[in-house]
């Protein structure tokens, strides 16, 4: 593991970069983890929109997705993906199985797809089965790219929600009414995605050891200095390596972009989908509050479900202002093209070059990483906890623990209902607690 402190020119002269420098270059990290990242958690039902805008690059025109140049892009199996492209509405997407559509001799894709001309929107519910897609301009060719449907995936441990329900009805006397039994119901709606198509257009191939930032390595003596390139994991190490110690400590604002986690905010923004990960619920004792002189009417329906508390998966939003890519300090780099001369040049990155180097990197190093640095989302199980850092609130699922049997001198029925600690609070116990934690491994 080695930190290298990156060149940079200041009045003409090379300096290494401050600490403020590499932090906000850090923070680019971060910020690139927040714009996509290749290990997520997927909801069931969530509603993904790519916002889609149209920049002139080199002469032509070229779809820019969520402010990213010509991205590949990952649709998952069982959401919703709208392409919206109400800011372009001279360019309308498409999908097709081939590269830019009918622009290449290939046909529309139209399976679970929806086109919204008048709101300029294009629409796809991801359906088992669904094969590679690009997404294209029907107008003008070459400026689409790629749409991965992702399949491979893993449950993130089920959740139970434990009710107890009431026993058999008796006529005859209370020792022969059932007792109240046990109804679990079982919520798995998270899953766990590790893309491995997610590491970017165009990765990080350093064939000639020179396509990072360089740095002065010193024996100790001033005068011994030398210009080196640092490694892919020198790299890591400096800047991508402790960003993602960052993310994962369990908080949730900008300084962990892009991070998952539990929330019963139904109204929040940050939502991932608004169909609840866990619905806690208990039976309804308002029905019996009041025992036989109150509401009480038996035989009463034996499941009487009363909603307590829905949990929500939320995702912490992009905040740029951490780290604008307009701003970044100017790395420099060994050119390729001087490596054949006596004298090699060396040259300032421009920030494209820098971001794509950042989210390549921390793309790449949280999906797969040999030195502990994946991040990896989990739930704790019914049977135990795993390790981790708590991301949001605890899933709590609750329910009436004990029972007492009621009977009707008029009806002539005895019936076991659920409550809880006393008859007259009826309170419901705890009895598991669930945290989502996220992890690096």
């Amino acid at each position: 593991m080695a930190f290298r402190r990156p060149l940079k020119i200041v009045d003409s002269d090379f300096q290494e970069m401050t600490d403020s420098d590499i932090t906000l270059l850090r923070n680019r990290a971060i910020v690139n983890h927040g714009r996509e990242q290749c290990v997520r958690i997927v909801s069931e039902g969530s509603t993904i929109t790519f916002t889609i805008t149209v920049q002139n690059v080199g002469g032509a025109n070229e779809y820019f997705v969520n402010g990213v140049q010509r991205p590949n892009v990952k649709i998952t199996e069982g959401s919703t993906f709208i392409f919206d492209w109400s800011a372009a509405p001279g360019h309308p997407v498409r999908l097709s199985t081939t590269s830019d559509g009918t622009h290449a001799g290939g046909v529309e894709y139209t399976t679970g797809v929806t086109v919204d001309t008048v709101n300029k929107k294009t629409t796809i519910i991801v359906a088992a089965g669904t094969p590679l897609l690009n997404y294209y301009c029907e107008n003008h060719s070459g400026m689409g790219r790629r749409a991965f449907t992702t399949t491979s995936g893993s449950g993130i441990n089920e959740l139970i929600d434990t009710r107890k329900v009431g026993g058999a009805i008796s006529e005859v006397d209370s020792a022969s009414a059932g007792n109240v039994t046990t109804l679990l119901v079982s919520y798995d709606r998270m899953t766990h995605y590790i893309d491995n198509l997610g590491v970017g257009a165009n990765p990080v191939i350093d064939t000639n050891k020179i396509s990072y930032p360089v740095y002065y390595e010193s024996d100790g003596n001033s005068a011994h200095l030398k210009i080196r390139a640092m490694t892919d994991s020198d790299f890591k190490d400096t800047f991508i390596r402790p960003a993602i110690t960052q993310l994962v400590n369990g908080g949730t604002g900008n300084q962990n972009q892009g991070v998952f986690f539990i929330t019963q905010d139904s109204t929040s923004s940050n939502l991932v989908s608004s169909t609840p990960v866990f619905i806690d619920t208990v039976f309804d004792v308002s029905t019996y509050s009041g025992g036989d002189s109150g509401n009480l009417s038996l035989p009463e329906d034996s499941d009487q479900p009363l909603i307590l508390a829905k949990y929500y998966l939320a995702q912490s939003p992009v905040d740029s202002s951490i780290s604008p890519g307009s701003t970044l300090p100017q790395m420099l780099l060994i050119d390729s093209a001087s490596l054949s001369t006596s004298n090699p040049i060396i040259r300032q990155t421009d920030s494209g070059t820098t971001d794509h180097l950042l989210i390549t990197s921390i793309k790449q190093t949280s999906r797969n990483d040999s030195h502990g640095y994946a991040i990896k989302y989990q739930t704790d199980s019914a049977s135990g906890t795993v390790p981790g850092t708590q991301v949001g609130t605890s899933i709590i699922d609750k329910a009436f623990t004990n029972q007492t049997i009621f009977s009707n001198n008029i009806t002539g029925y005895f019936q076991a209902l659920p409550y809880g600690d006393s008859f007259g609070a009826n309170v419901p116990t705890v009895v598991s607690t669930y945290q989502l934690k996220i992890r690096k491994e």
